[in-house]
């Protein structure tokens, strides 16, 4: 049977273009996983906009301060705001870092960082949503393990993002 699903909140004017760019880089998400928007906020007349989306597993939450994108993964749990963290503790955790982990890249120096952090910068918003996009895709079953409930692979996760 399938589960009957809830309808999309309402998108914000201002953040009606930015979901349209997430469905344009990240089609697979909603087509493949079954992501849906489960909030939109914008202010700043489309300076600033979250978009938060979920599956049956994990959550993803972008967001854009004056052209700049963020993108980042956190439980279903993940309250749909600004912060990084809720009571205390850290609940959205980087895209790029969460991938990194689940490829087993080796945790990069401080200059690779430096390094990312200028190219990543020079990179247009779109650029870096399908480089996110592109990051992403591989390890989406990794993924919704991770966010949906795999305590030990969590445990792991935490120990790297935290080093």
């Amino acid at each position: 049977m399938t589960e009957a699903r809830k309808p999309s909140p309402p998108v914000t004017k201002e953040c009606a273009e930015f979901l349209e760019q997430l469905r344009s880089h990240f089609g697979y998400l909603f087509d493949d996983h079954g992501f849906q928007p489960v909030a939109t906020t914008g202010d700043r007349f489309g300076e600033h906009c979250l978009v938060v989306v979920q599956s049956s597993h994990f959550r993803i939450r972008f967001m854009v301060h004056q052209g700049r994108v963020e993108a980042s993964l956190g439980a279903l749990s993940a309250p749909p705001t600004w912060d990084d963290r809720a009571a205390g503790e850290v609940v959205w955790f980087s895209m790029r870092e969460v991938c990194e982990f689940l490829r087993c890249d080796p945790c990069p120096s401080a200059e690779d960082l430096r390094e990312l952090g200028e190219r990543l910068f020079r990179m247009s918003a779109d650029v870096y949503l399908e480089w996110l996009s592109d990051s992403l895709r591989p390890v989406m079953d990794q993924a919704s393990q991770l966010f949906g409930g795999d305590a030990s692979g969590r445990a792991r996760f935490l120990e790297y993002y935290d080093s």
